[in-house]
């Protein structure tokens, strides 16, 4: 006997399966699918909450425009156009389904690849914020919600905000450590490298700066010098006088001050 339609609880009529194999009538999921969408519940399956064809669709439509956009030889016009199309499709989605966490974090990504990295971490925090159930433990969209973290932190540390990266990566590794399971650990593997490599950049720069700073004030006495030795008429000495080998010695401080500030940003 066949299973009736979850919505009018009758014999599917003109019946149509979905992608988790329930059966509804075509008139029931039309009614799904076009009503206002005051709950979440009307884009999903009756039986299983599985998304509905049409948010499946927009979906993949989203899925290959990133795809799209991540082949080499496209070009930087195309590639922009395949990103935009991809963030409308997984805008779509989370319009009629706001909890659908991965077509958030998927957002955020393009959103940042596509050069708008403000709305992308507004998507990235709505994902994250989605994936913590009850009490801080992990939700049911917790892999996605690690990942989104993860993303995060990066986007923050590029930034600059290098405490609030660092406080992003422990909590998506405490996140991964409590949730268990190989992928879990896979990103919360990438977030401890991140934090360490963030702490590490943060404290030799520092030190480059500290460096720099000993460097410039080195450099002004050496400028007094070279002033003082041309008022006395000496051009040679003012020009080759003692001093520059710390001169140029502040000059490679510097250097290691901007590379240490762009692993900063690389993070």
């Amino acid at each position: 006997m066949e299973a009736p339609c979850a919505v009018c609880l009758d014999t599917p009529t003109d019946p149509v399966k979905l992608d988790c194999a329930h059966v509804l009538c075509r008139a029931c999921l039309r009614t799904l699918e076009d009503r206002s969408q005051n709950g979440t519940l009307s884009q999903r399956c009756p039986t299983c909450r599985s998304p509905l064809p049409r948010v499946a669709a927009a979906y993949a439509r989203g899925a290959a425009g990133v795809a799209l956009a991540a082949r080499a030889e496209l070009s930087d016009e195309r590639r922009r156009e395949a990103l935009g199309g991809a963030a409308v499709a997984f805008r779509s989605v989370v319009d009629v389904m706001p909890e659908h966490a991965d077509a958030w974090h998927d957002l955020g990504v393009v959103l940042c690849r596509a050069g708008r990295p403000d709305p992308g971490e507004r998507c990235l925090r709505r994902c994250a914020a989605l994936s913590v159930g009850s009490r801080g433990a992990p939700g049911a969209s917790a892999a996605v919600g690690e990942r989104s973290r993860l993303a995060l932190g990066r986007i923050l540390a590029a930034r600059g905000d290098v405490a609030e990266a660092a406080a992003t990566f422990e909590a998506c590794a405490a996140l991964c450590e409590r949730a268990g399971g190989t992928p879990h650990r896979s990103v919360g593997a990438k977030a401890s490298t991140a934090l360490s490599a963030l702490k590490l950049a943060a404290k030799d720069a520092a030190g480059a700066l500290a460096a720099a700073d000993r460097g410039v004030r080195l450099a002004d006495a050496v400028d007094e010098k070279r002033t003082a030795l041309a008022a006395r008429g000496d051009a040679r000495a003012a020009g080759d006088g003692d001093g520059f080998s710390d001169y140029r010695a502040a000059a490679v401080s510097y250097t290691h001050l901007r590379a240490h500030e762009t692993l900063r940003y690389l993070v």
